[in-house]
């Protein structure tokens, strides 16, 4: 008999009506928590839950089957327990119909039972592995033959493939393709999320700024990230500092003065006011210490190794490419046009890889999570009337290794 830990039992009984998360290291037994919690509702005998209210999701078919084929053990041995027991009976036929399957496998059950609701054909294949990358490189193919033949009047897209290598050979530029293809395709609207994307570039370029929009979180956010590793040497030269010096040593005082100087280099709100800050910094002239005791002169050299490192960092390319709102504002609005265009490749490629799969009958996995969102959400996000007659079937959705979940199949399972 397993012997669980608190923690597990709170997890395998917990009952109350919000979102449990798990988390523990690898190995540590989630996935036999899962199964026992599933368990322990089936052969409740205060509020017994059937199998087919439950719908439990995995990655992978044989970790599918698995689980299926623990919780019909379960069930018959507590049957052969309690042989009268009329719901257990019911358990131990359900359980292998039960929607105890992948993400893939579940959609694809829904779609087929519900296919005069959609656009697809009865008759479709899921497509997988090499058939479906040929689609989409056919697809592919297709669409930067367009934008090549136009290359001369669509500059945006002359810029971007020279960009990414140029136009001998575009290999660098058709993997950057693929793969915010394969990203996009991991949200539940993608082409929202595109647009959405391209927009953050076309918000700077017709105002000027970078103040008030995302950009603004991000180019401070990199800023003071930067600040903060800067800070991180300050740290160690306090430490040797406090482990050398008497607490009014002068050059513990320095040290700690200049801590405090780039400490509020962190609490600064826009990048204007961030480099207006840095650009005014004065870096003072180090107190020389003396000393014939080798453990302080060791220290002293310590510090100012260390100093000049991070001094050296306000300074570097990398950090100091903006010294303004306005700057950073020009680069994006240059961008912008390209983005626009990559933006529309993918866009582009996502409705001919799509015409190619109608064409053929086919659906891939990232068609079955779609279609799944069609029938279940509306444009705006709010669940459609099929979703929520779904919905009721459950009482329970129970997703093992939770975080290898993306976007469209966390909202498929809100």
């Amino acid at each position: 008999m397993v012997k669980w830990t608190d923690a597990q039992l709170d997890a395998i009984y917990y009952s109350e009506n919000k979102d449990v998360l798990v988390a523990a290291a690898a190995g540590s037994g989630k996935t036999a928590v899962l199964v026992e919690r599933i368990i322990q509702k089936i052969i409740s005998t205060e509020n017994p839950v059937s199998v087919d209210e439950l719908l439990v999701l995995t990655f992978t078919d044989p970790a599918a089957r698995e689980m299926k084929s623990k919780i019909a053990a379960a069930v018959d041995k507590k049957l052969k327990e309690q042989p009268d027991n009329k719901h257990l009976k019911q358990q131990s036929l359900r359980v292998q119909s039960a929607d105890i399957s992948t993400i893939h496998s579940f959609a694809k059950k829904i779609i087929e039972n519900n296919i005069h609701l959609t656009d697809i054909p009865a008759g479709f294949t899921v497509v997988e592995g090499a058939e479906n990358e040929f689609l989409l490189d056919e697809a592919l193919n297709s669409c930067l033959e367009k934008y090549y033949s136009n290359i001369d009047k669509v500059r945006p897209f002359k810029e971007l493939a020279a960009g990414y290598g140029g136009i001998k050979n575009d290999n660098t530029l058709r993997e950057q393709i693929l793969r915010l293809h394969k990203f996009s395709m991991s949200m539940a609207q993608p082409a929202k999320w595109l647009n959405n994307a391209a927009d953050m570039y076309r918000e700077v370029s017709e105002n000027g700024t970078i103040s008030g929009t995302a950009w603004g979180d991000v180019f401070l956010s990199c800023v003071h990230k930067h600040a903060q590793h800067i800070l991180g040497y300050y740290e160690i030269m306090n430490e040797i500092a406090e482990k050398t010096f008497l607490e009014d040593d002068k050059l513990t005082v320095f040290v700690k003065s200049e801590t405090e100087m780039i400490k509020k280099a962190l609490s600064t709100k826009t990048l204007d006011e961030f480099f207006n800050y840095i650009s005014g910094l004065k870096f003072a002239r180090r107190p020389t210490v003396r000393s014939d005791d080798p453990i302080i002169s060791a220290a002293v050299k310590s510090i100012a190794d260390i100093r000049d490192t991070a001094k050296k960092k306000f300074t570097e390319p990398r950090f100091m490419r903006y010294t303004s709102d306005e700057e950073a504002a020009e680069t994006i609005k240059e961008l912008y046009p390209r983005i626009k265009t990559l933006k529309n490749i993918v866009l582009m490629l996502i409705r001919g890889h799509r015409k190619l799969k109608r064409k053929n009958s086919y659906l891939d996995f990232n068609d079955l999570e779609h279609e799944l969102i069609k029938l279940i959400m509306n444009n705006d996000g709010t669940p459609t009337e099929f979703c929520k007659t779904l919905g009721e079937k459950y009482k329970e959705i129970l997703v093992d290794e939770y975080q290898d979940t993306n976007d469209i199949q966390d909202t498929i399972f809100r």
